[in-house]
């Protein structure tokens, strides 16, 4: 059965299972880890289910294995109830169910959840610690993410990959590059460089930073390079405007045979708009559109919109949006409006809300553009 799990052949681990002459705990629990293992909570929730109805005991294992399932589709309701349930048994302070609970509340979004188990554990162990400050940097509490690193290293507590990665993040998105430094050196001092979701984290630092030319020396040295480190390294650009090394990039990535994703598309008609390079956006948006159709996103289309309602050129983007693949989607309509309210254009703004009104005929948003453009219109004709 466990061999079977791990090689994601869920069907033949459950033939395996059904021909066993009694379930116990740890045949239930193998098929519980198994979904867990390859992203299926929701199976994971199922199963526990069923085994709950067999009247089996449930042991500490188990409870790990259906809280990471909890984790990986966001279920806190069914979370808390197998917390209360730990409880209720005396296991909350078993390091690796404490873990667990953690990691779950972290995920979940519900941080100061997260810090209370933690914060019950042998003052911050090493392990919840590390997946409290992933929580944290995850949510984007940078702060608390690094608070809680300093605790661990005044306590003692060398960092691993994982509280040093999660560090790394938390730098990222407060823009502390001094800090960013210390923990790249520590990183170097551990041999963690080599690990490729740790170069692409460092890159991602570095870049968010606002350091370009330490994210090109890091991501030039990479072992494996792959989308999300050029995605690191384009947004690094994009955030300072360098439409030229954007450019650079993305032809550099296509050489490589690398290809680029839905988020490489949108950090260049970001370039493009925050530059004014309305003909460029264009461009790079019929690429998009004609080779990678299939990574378009309604956000792209919004992007484009907006450019070209910024720009003067409404007529084109009614275009875009009447040549679409796919559905209109309200958001395009809502920037047709928001460029009509900077336009003082009420024809084209009724026409827009006639069409977010079709899609939701409650649409909040659409009527209140509406409104504005009305109020301006009256406004510049002196009413």
């Amino acid at each position: 059965m466990d061999m079977y799990m791990k090689c994601g052949l869920f069907s033949e681990a459950l033939n395996v299972f059904n021909s066993l002459a009694t379930h116990d705990v740890i045949s239930w629990t193998l098929l519980i880890m198994g979904c867990v293992h390859h992203g299926n909570g929701e199976d994971a929730i199922c199963i526990y289910e069923q085994m709950l109805c067999k009247g089996v005991c449930v042991n500490s294992i188990t409870y790990v294995g259906i809280l990471m399932a909890c984790s990986c589709i966001g279920k806190i309701l069914n979370g808390r109830e197998i917390h209360s349930m730990v409880i209720k048994r005396g296991l909350e302070d078993e390091p690796r169910i404490c873990t667990a609970l953690t990691d779950m509340y972290a995920k979940c979004g519900m941080l100061p959840e997260a810090h209370k188990v933690c914060a019950k554990s042998q003052n911050f162990d090493p392990i919840s610690s590390t997946a409290l400050i992933a929580g944290y940097a995850e949510q984007g509490c940078g702060e608390n993410a690094l608070s809680l690193m300093e605790q661990l290293e005044n306590a003692g507590v060398s960092g691993n990959i994982i509280t040093l990665g999660s560090s790394l993040r938390a730098c990222g998105s407060l823009g502390a590059l001094d800090k960013g430094l210390l923990m790249h050196s520590e990183v170097i001092g551990k041999g963690f460089e080599g690990d490729s979701i740790m170069g692409f984290t460092l890159v991602d630092m570095y870049s968010k930073c606002a350091s370009l030319a330490e994210a090109r020396y890091t991501f030039d040295r990479l072992a494996i390079v792959n989308v999300l480190s050029w995605n690191a390294l384009i947004a690094g650009y994009t955030q300072i405007a360098e439409i030229d090394n954007v450019i650079i990039c993305f032809v550099s990535m296509l050489q490589e045979g690398i290809h680029p994703d839905s988020v490489t598309f949108m950090n260049i008609l970001n370039t493009c708009g925050d530059t004014g390079s309305t003909e460029l956006a264009h461009f790079f948006f019929q690429i998009l559109n004609n080779d990678y159709s299939y990574i378009l996103i309604v956000e792209h289309v919004t992007c484009m919109i907006d450019l070209f309602c910024r720009t003067g050129c409404i007529d084109k983007a009614l275009s875009v949006v009447k040549t679409m693949m796919f559905h209109p989607h309200a958001a395009l309509w809502h920037a047709i409006l928001g460029a009509c309210l900077r336009s003082r254009d009420l024809e084209l703004g009724k026409h827009a809300f006639e069409h977010a009104s079709t899609l939701d005929e409650n649409d909040t948003v659409a009527h209140i553009l509406l409104s504005n453009i009305y109020v301006n219109a009256e406004t510049s004709m002196g009413w």
